[in-house]
């Protein structure tokens, strides 16, 4: 048999059949060939922490996806006890938890549009921004209740207690607050465009349902928004109309006894039968106001924008 070589001319004298092409053995055998324990223990223990840091950062992100889900699914359970509790409250006359129900949601974001609560009890419920449009809520007890920049448009307010409630930036647009009680409320910048505010109570006579008597001032409405509001009969005595827009509004006889109308927009507005006893209109916009059934004023318009 002849010599085995290899393609480039070696022989099988040359090639160790033990070595381990890519492996540099120099760093963990000593020239005898025996091994450094040390080096190794080092080597294995890196391996180890490698394996260890992998396993681990496998084993945290499953647990964080089963962590996402329980919180999920106790996110869910909440949201589905706070429904039924709101579903079962409906025309109690006690709260029942219906405030923290409705807060728990609104906490989490979830719309409370088209909520159907007439006659509900939910005194100083905090609902700020929440978004109620459409919402049912007539002959609610909502006095004192925070609803700063809420989303009321549309929503049936008829004959609810609002009294010293913060309906301040709130939308109201096309809202039916007719017959409600608004003693004391702040209404400051709110949009109030085609709000039915018709026989409505916004000063105080005394006792409210048990309450304390609020502030005798009337309701604040300053830079509100009333343009086309319904206002018939409304009692806005000594209120706060400063800046508002209540262009095209109806306040046939409405009392704005001591009310201040100073540079507010009643262009359009029909005052027929109004009581401006001691009303200030100071710089109020007059272009096509209606004061009576012969009487048109003209005088603002000039200034109309």
């Amino acid at each position: 048999m002849g010599d085995f070589s290899s393609g480039d001319g070696a022989t099988a004298e040359d090639i160790d059949v033990n070595r381990t092409p890519d492996l540099d053995r120099s760093a963990l055998q000593d020239r005898n060939g025996r091994w450094h324990v040390l080096p190794i223990l080092h080597l294995i223990g890196t391996v180890a922490l490698l394996a260890g840091v992998v396993l681990g950062a496998s084993i945290y992100l499953g647990e964080a996806d089963e962590r996402a889900k329980a919180r999920q699914d106790a996110s869910r359970a909440k949201h589905y006890l706070a429904w039924a509790l709101i579903h079962a409250a409906r025309g109690a006359s006690a709260e029942v938890g219906l405030r923290y129900a409705l807060q728990d949601l609104h906490e989490d974001r979830v719309s409370l549009a088209a909520i159907a609560l007439p006659r509900a009890h939910l005194p100083e419920v905090r609902l700020p921004g929440a978004d109620l449009f459409g919402a049912n809520l007539s002959a609610a007890d909502l006095s004192r209740a925070h609803l700063s920049r809420a989303n009321l448009s549309r929503s049936d307010l008829t004959g609810a207690d609002l009294t010293q409630v913060d309906l301040s930036g709130a939308n109201l647009w096309e809202a039916n607050l007719s017959k409600t009680i608004l003693f004391g409320a702040d209404l400051s910048n709110a949009n109030l465009s085609g709000t039915n505010l018709s026989e409505t109570q916004l000063t105080w006579t005394g006792l409210s349902r048990g309450h304390l008597p609020v502030s005798p001032a009337g309701v604040n409405l300053f830079g509100a928004n009333l343009a086309r509001a319904n206002l018939f009969n409304a009692d806005l005595t000594g209120s706060n109309l400063s800046k508002a827009d209540l262009s095209g509004a109806s306040l046939s006889q409405a009392n704005l006894s001591g009310a201040s109308l100073s540079g507010t927009n009643l262009a359009g507005a029909n005052l027929t039968g109004a009581k401006l006893s001691d009303a200030t209109l100071s710089e109020a916009l007059l272009c096509g106001t209606t004061i009576s059934e012969s009487t048109v004023i003209n005088s603002g318009c000039a200034k109309a924008p």
